[in-house]
């Protein structure tokens, strides 16, 4: 799940993770989502994994 440090802190994305975990889907929260995010911080959304950009986000 990706969100923003103050949606963690506030609780509003607890529904979520909780839905996923009832249909048996395990999450993983990334909360270090910036306005405008430099590439670095796209790439680190997929730890362990080839260096690509996650589907729907273009380099500008």
């Amino acid at each position: 799940m990706i969100s923003d440090d103050g949606a963690v802190k506030a609780g509003l994305v607890q529904p979520g993770l909780a839905n996923l975990a009832n249909a048996g889907a395990g999450a993983t929260i990334f909360a270090g989502v910036v306005a405008d995010p430099p590439e670095s911080i796209i790439y680190r959304l997929r730890p362990g994994r080839s260096a690509t950009l996650l589907p729907g986000l273009a380099r500008q």
